[in-house]
């Protein structure tokens, strides 16, 4: 299910095949439902996709332990819209 990418990856650091991985089903999941994934949603999947968005958002804007250019690179092509805010 992962999406070609320039990114390999190893290139993503530890667990960088998951990453990229479930980084394809969050994409899949918005273009499916026209909105991200909600941590609270009672679709076990979804919830999952959710939580994990919201740690890869969290990550993005820490400075203490920020994400990798790798990651934030990829997220910005196989998922465009993964950091704007949930639709209201």
């Amino acid at each position: 299910m992962t999406q070609p990418t320039a990114i390999a990856p190893t290139e993503l650091g530890p667990q960088g095949a998951e990453f990229a991985e479930t980084a394809a089903r969050a994409a899949a999941f918005y273009a499916e439902n026209d909105r991200h994934p909600e941590p609270g949603s009672r679709n076990h999947d979804e919830s999952l996709l959710g939580s994990w968005l919201n740690r890869q958002r969290k990550a993005f804007i820490q400075k203490r332990s920020p994400m990798s250019p790798a990651r934030v690179a990829h997220l910005d092509e196989v998922y465009p819209a993964w950091r704007l805010p949930a639709k209201a």
